[in-house]
């Protein structure tokens, strides 16, 4: 009986520790763990289609600045930055390390990072930074460089609002914050599969979307692609897609097929 009490206790200890802790992710990566998307589905390969001709209504620019930050996994950030008005674009890639040329199964010392073009007169670099301390823990003890949390700077005033927002949580949580603070000194894109990953799951509207480009980095680029990718996780309502669509002047006959897709009325 006293065995069996023994070994039934440990059986609970053991099943505990497993469920306390991400499953796959391990140094230099060998399984993408994310815990705002789960993964499975079907992804695009560009090379089935036929190349489109990359509309510069959805290649949309303008005068912008740039933010880097690693948030633990890169596929849901890149969905929640998306469904911000003022992000132009957005990317994900690895930095913060040494090693030249990672790839997602030779990582080495650098971190999954969300990167983010946006328009300054529109959405803040600090604002940016209110929703990278909201959604993630900073106040964990980081167990893996590759999902640690990074902010990478682009120039001083990034540095300085970083640092001060750092201090601000500390002082708010009365917690140490673990979120390591470093200038960028190179983003490498992860990739393809990964970049835009909530949207590639689903096939039907990347048969629609993907012939409007030509290879997968203007595809990833897009402010269209964007906020598709934020719609399907769930971070952007619909009106919220269907304005966005008019402000970027997309064709109504793509409107209107993407629309049809994802299940929204036009």
């Amino acid at each position: 009986m006293k065995n069996s009490l023994m070994l039934t206790t440990v059986f609970a200890v053991l099943v505990m520790l497993l469920f306390s802790f991400p499953v796959g992710a391990t140094e230099g990566g060998s399984q993408n763990w994310c815990p705002l998307l789960s993964s499975g589905g079907t992804t695009q390969d560009f090379t089935t289609l036929p190349a489109g001709s990359d509309s510069e209504l959805i290649e949309e620019e303008g005068g912008i600045m740039t933010a880097t930050f690693g948030m633990g996994c890169f596929w849901g950030p890149d969905a929640l930055f998306g469904a911000l008005p003022g992000v132009i674009r957005t990317r994900v890639g690895y930095a913060g390390g040494s090693i030249p040329d990672p790839e997602y199964h030779r990582l080495g010392d650098h971190t999954e990072t969300i990167q983010v073009d946006f328009d300054p007169s529109i959405v803040s670099y600090r604002e940016l930074l209110d929703v990278f301390w909201n959604n993630h823990s900073a106040t964990s003890h980081p167990w893996s460089r590759q999902y640690m949390s990074l902010i990478l700077f682009h120039d001083q005033e990034q540095e300085r609002l970083a640092l001060e927002t750092q201090r601000e949580l500390e002082g708010q949580t009365g917690e140490k914050v673990y979120t390591e603070i470093a200038p960028l000194r190179r983003f490498y894109r992860a990739e393809d599969y990964h970049q835009k990953y909530a949207l590639r799951q689903h096939y039907r509207v990347m048969n629609v979307l993907s012939p409007h480009f030509s290879n997968s980095e203007k595809f990833t680029d897009s402010p269209l692609t964007a906020r598709l990718n934020a719609y399907v996780a769930g971070h952007a309502s619909a009106d919220f897609l269907r304005s966005e669509m008019k402000r970027l002047e997309v064709e109504d006959d793509l409107t209107q097929a993407l629309l049809s897709e994802l299940g929204i009325s036009s």
